[in-house]
């Protein structure tokens, strides 16, 4: 058997001297909940967070809401059938943007959870989202300017500016 030099035994023992240490302390440390100078984390029974009037009255009337109608229909019916025709759209894409034309055009569809997070315009912030989307897409295949996805993205701004929403920056100009 061949033995261990001083150096290696010093560098053993130094080792076994450090777990030993971390372990004692590790050991004696009070739980995170015992600990001194913590204090309790603030809680009320009932505790609720205040949401936007506008919110509280979308979550009620949306769920009775008609389907759109007249020339708004009219203008989201002409955007999915340019956004079903674009083959620069992937499936999934598509699929993301034909669930977001259904929710306008079928308000009562939509979720509670989604009206409290597109906030007091859910219609305006639904039109930003599917803007966003045709303008994510459109820097995925590298911005051609021959793409259908142009012509999308500047009908998706005109609504925008019509709803009092800020245009998608990408589309915007000649």
């Amino acid at each position: 058997m061949r033995r261990m030099s001083v150096r290696n035994r010093l560098e053993l023992t130094a080792l076994l001297v450090l777990i030993v240490g971390v372990v004692i302390i590790v050991a004696m440390r009070p739980p995170l909940a015992e600990e001194p100078g913590s204090l309790p984390l603030p809680t009320a029974p009932g505790q609720m967070m205040t949401l936007d009037p506008q919110i509280i009255a979308n979550l009620t009337q949306y769920p009775q809401a008609t389907p759109l109608a007249g020339q708004e229909a009219n203008d989201i019916t002409a955007l999915r059938v340019l956004v079903d025709s674009c083959a620069d759209f992937d499936s999934q894409r598509r699929g993301q943007m034909d669930e977001q034309i259904d929710f306008i055009l079928h308000p009562a569809s939509l979720p509670s959870e989604a009206l409290i997070a597109l906030g007091a315009n859910p219609h305006g912030r639904l039109l930003y989202a599917i803007a966003n989307l045709t303008s994510i897409q459109w820097q995925l295949i590298h911005s051609p300017a021959s793409s259908c996805l142009v012509p999308i993205g500047k009908r998706l701004n005109q609504l925008l500016v019509a709803d009092k929403q800020p245009p998608i920056s990408a589309f915007e100009g000649g």
